[in-house]
């Protein structure tokens, strides 16, 4: 059987002002920052693309601006949202020791975790962690029996994911097949899934 998993990154988020100390609290407020105006608008131009159209089942994380993503995706195709926290951004961690963890480093902290990917911070995720729970999401979609599935995740949970498919180059970009693929927000990419097997991985939309 063929189908297209559309992993999409959510639309434009609103700008907060960042936190000084980190803690539980912070997490759940990161969890629920909304979408901007202007991404409002763009999340709902994507639902209006040819490839959005007829989508079987739409998955998301369960943080607010990737659900107020879906919920576009969902009301065209008249389905409903399905929640996993699996497609969740991932943890940062303690703030504080972040920065402690920073002061040597040359690049952001993502970069940082794309060449190193057991780098972690206390209380936060490895590209290891989260490319492992994205990937066991994504072979649970691929065995189901859904043709056109769009799921909607995070920026760096999405490059982590990528990141087992695709080349690093030296600026840290994701090459697959050599193309370079942009994780904007929103992007599309469109994984296209043959007997169970990822055969191609093409971005099909970048903002």
């Amino acid at each position: 059987m063929e189908k297209d998993i559309f992993l999409i990154r959510h639309s434009e988020q609103l700008k907060i002002k960042d936190t000084k100390k980190y803690d539980i609290s912070d997490q759940i407020n990161n969890e629920k920052i909304i979408l901007s105006v202007n991404g409002e608008i763009l999340a709902r131009e994507i639902s209006e693309l040819q490839v959005m159209q007829n989508i079987n089942m739409v998955w998301s994380s369960n943080y607010v601006r990737a659900l107020e993503t879906a919920k576009y995706i969902a009301e065209k195709n008249n389905i409903e949202i399905n929640v996993d926290s699996r497609l969740n951004e991932r943890k940062l961690g303690d703030l504080e020791k972040l920065r402690e963890l920073g002061k040597n480093k040359q690049d952001s902290y993502t970069n940082e975790q794309l060449r190193d990917i057991y780098l972690k911070n206390v209380g936060g995720e490895s590209n290891e962690e989260v490319s492992e729970r994205m990937e066991l999401f994504l072979k649970d979609v691929i065995n189901n029996d859904s043709r056109k599935v769009a799921v909607i995740s995070h920026g760096a949970s999405i490059k982590f994911w990528l990141s087992r498919y695709c080349k690093i180059d030296d600026q840290c970009q994701l090459r697959y097949n050599n193309q370079l693929l942009y994780v904007s927000s929103p992007s599309i990419f469109d994984i296209k899934i043959k007997n169970r097997e990822i055969i191609d991985i093409k971005q099909i939309y970048r903002r």
